[in-house]
């Protein structure tokens, strides 16, 4: 397997051809930062030290799924904010559920007792 010198994240990091080509283009979105994925990838193949197809596609698969974790958990951090600034733009009830349901009870009490019947337990 003739390796190739890929220039990335000034790392240069040495991926066989034929692996190279399986692997294709990073699952990188546009606003991430590429060399962060090439670092990732670096520091897995440290750690294994790949000699064959089997543990390049495991560098690949530790890689590409670290790299999905930390996009979800910014996703979901992301969510959480607007979920948030969505909640506070709108407008604020005058009661909150506990005494709106209170309110409630005491008014179906008291239709009861104007009605003559005992009220439900």
């Amino acid at each position: 397997m003739p390796a190739t010198t890929t220039k990335s994240s000034g790392i240069n990091l040495l991926i066989p051809d034929d692996i190279q080509d399986l692997f294709g283009d990073p699952p990188v979105l546009r606003g991430e930062d590429e060399n962060l994925y090439d670092t990732l990838m670096v520091q897995f193949t440290k750690l294994v030290e790949p000699k064959d197809l089997i543990e390049w596609w495991w560098v690949k698969d530790l890689t590409d799924h670290s790299w999905e974790i930390r996009r979800l958990r910014r996703f979901k951090v992301l969510f959480v904010e607007v979920r948030r600034e969505k909640a506070n733009e709108l407008p604020q009830a005058p009661a909150s559920l506990a005494q709106e349901h209170r309110r409630r009870q005491a008014h179906a009490l008291h239709l009861r007792r104007r009605a003559g019947r005992r009220p439900a337990p």
